[in-house]
């Protein structure tokens, strides 16, 4: 909610200055209150940002619109490739959760050359921005899914509306309701060293059918060292439909497309403390808390010790980032 307000308050500022003709835009559009951008955020309204000063600021709905330069970046949305949104250096898929679901379902099943699944949130993208390195890796992933309201919010602001969030938790524990019908194999890298058959029964008793194997790694985990070698060879020994990679960002990204062409499984999501929520060694929030954005408040208070710095220093910079991002794109649609 803190980033939420934050990006309301600056990206409203920022669209506030975008002059249009008066011809196309009233005095009372030019100022765009607030309180018709901050709806405008929630409803999550398939158009452009800078169009909906037109739109919701006291204009019909059937009010033509005459100015070129909202009109094009209206027409952002329709440029990008089908099912992605380009945001934040990424080509993050826009799809239904179900969609995603099957998209996933269907590669495990049917095997392949290992596709990556990672799942930005705000503070992924806030890392990328601050590390160019790790940007430059994983940008190579080969599917993006949104997994965070603010990142939700903010395409909708930036006027590339993702359809809905997709969490690495929620995949982990479909893809292995899924994989179980079939009594497929699923293989996961994660946990506490001595926790492997604890993990193992954990998820087998709750997905009958499913074939499980563990591996967690030495505390210090290396992705690029002897301790990353050692869990591709048991990955490889074990051939699942899918891996799950828990070890946290960004070793476990890092770890995944270091290893990418060496990895025998069709599938491989990196899904952070999905595992845990799976297994109940920590509880997840309440659907409800999830559907509203304030899933991050549980777990700060759930692990505030750990937590506080990520939630309440690190993520505010995600407002700066987006707030850039929105800049650029204003600036990239000239007027002609």
């Amino acid at each position: 909610m803190i980033i939420y307000l934050a990006l309301t308050c600056l990206l409203a500022i920022a669209l506030s200055k975008h002059s249009c003709p008066a011809s196309a835009l009233s005095t009372k559009a030019q100022l765009m209150p607030l309180r018709y951008f901050t709806i405008a955020g929630f409803m999550g309204m398939p158009h452009g940002s800078a169009s909906w000063a037109h739109r919701l600021a006291g204009q019909p709905s059937a009010w033509p619109i005459n100015c070129e330069r909202c009109s094009r970046f209206d027409s952002l949305i329709e440029d990008a490739p089908l099912n992605t949104r380009h945001l934040f250096g990424l080509d993050i898929w826009s799809a239904s959760y179900a969609d995603a679901l099957s998209e996933l379902a269907d590669i495990a099943r049917q095997g392949g050359a290992c596709k990556i699944v990672v799942t930005p949130n705000t503070d992924h993208l806030v890392r990328l921005d601050q590390d160019p390195d790790l940007y430059s890796e994983y940008s190579a992933a080969d599917y993006f899914f949104p997994d965070g309201m603010p990142v939700v919010w903010a395409s909708r602001w930036l006027g590339a509306p993702l359809t809905e969030r997709v969490t690495g938790a929620d995949l982990f524990v479909d893809l292995c309701r899924r994989l179980a019908e079939g009594k497929h194999k699923v293989h996961v890298i994660g946990g506490l060293p001595g926790q492997e058959n604890f993990l193992r029964s954990a998820l087998e008793d709750r997905f009958p059918g499913l074939l499980v194997s563990v591996y967690s790694p030495p505390m210090g985990f290396q992705y690029a060292g002897v301790d990353g070698e050692k869990a591709l060879e048991r990955v490889n020994q074990e051939r699942p439909n899918v891996l799950f990679v828990c070890l946290g960002m960004p070793k476990q990204e890092r770890w995944c497309l270091y290893n990418r062409e060496r990895i025998d499984a069709p599938l491989a999501l990196c899904v952070g403390a999905a595992l845990e929520f799976a297994t109940g060694t920590k509880k997840r929030a309440p659907v409800w808390v999830r559907k509203v954005g304030m899933e991050w408040v549980w777990r700060l208070a759930s692990d505030p010790r750990r937590l506080w710095r990520r939630y309440l220093v690190e993520d505010i910079k995600f407002v700066k980032i987006t707030l850039r991002e929105l800049r650029a794109k204003m600036k990239s649609v000239k007027p002609v």
